[in-house]
């Protein structure tokens, strides 16, 4: 039998799940034990284990975490971002097979309809770009990228990335002055303003 867990080592891994986006169990590993959850491993008790009569299944099946973590994507500031950026995509495209369109004729045999059709969408992709660089510059933003960087830097030098975390809260916490909104506004859980999810017992094999 695996090392016991209690209820509030559950929850505090699954906010990590959720801060994550599911991945980086590294990264989780690490705050696990700053969090004083020495030896704790993410892929000891997240993925299920075993097969037929021995298997287990692990906190991601057993407390359901895939389905809270699609809500919490959907519900971040993020995805303000990822819309935007889908727009920007989107316009692209449209705008690109115009220009297209009007260089294989010419600009003077191109018909008046697609010619302003192509500047309107000349006009949508500033503003759609525009609209980008605005979802980004939040606090959530900035934490997404601060943590892309850090999972990076772990991977090429893990001396550096055990430094950065050192001084990963100070960080985070002239992120908050600076944007005017705290980590716990920015990843805010669905289940917050209702119900929290159900952690059977509290325990794990």
């Amino acid at each position: 039998m695996g090392r016991q867990y209690s209820a509030k080592a559950v929850e505090d891994a699954f906010a990590l799940f959720l801060r994550f986006k599911g991945g980086s169990w590294h990264r989780i590993d690490q705050e696990m034990a700053r969090k004083g959850y020495v030896g704790f491993k993410a892929k000891s008790v997240f993925p299920d284990r075993g097969q037929g009569e021995k298997r287990r299944d692990g906190w991601i099946n057993k407390y359901n975490w895939r389905e809270a973590l699609k809500l919490h994507l959907e519900n971040l500031p993020n995805a303000a971002l990822n819309d935007a950026q889908k727009l920007c995509r989107e316009v692209k495209l449209v705008r690109t097979r115009l220009y297209e369109g009007i260089s294989a004729k010419g600009p003077a045999n191109a018909d008046a309809q697609t010619l302003q059709l192509y500047r309107d969408f000349c006009k949508l992709s500033i503003e759609a770009i525009t609209k980008v660089h605005e979802a980004q510059d939040t606090f959530s933003g900035f934490v997404s990228n601060w943590e892309r960087l850090l999972d990076w830097i772990t991977q090429e030098a893990p001396k550096t990335a055990r430094e950065l975390l050192k001084i990963e809260d100070l960080i985070l916490k002239h992120a908050e002055e600076e944007f005017g909104e705290t980590e716990e506004m920015a990843y805010r859980r669905p289940e917050d303003e209702s119900e929290p999810p159900a952690i059977a017992g509290g325990q794990s094999e």
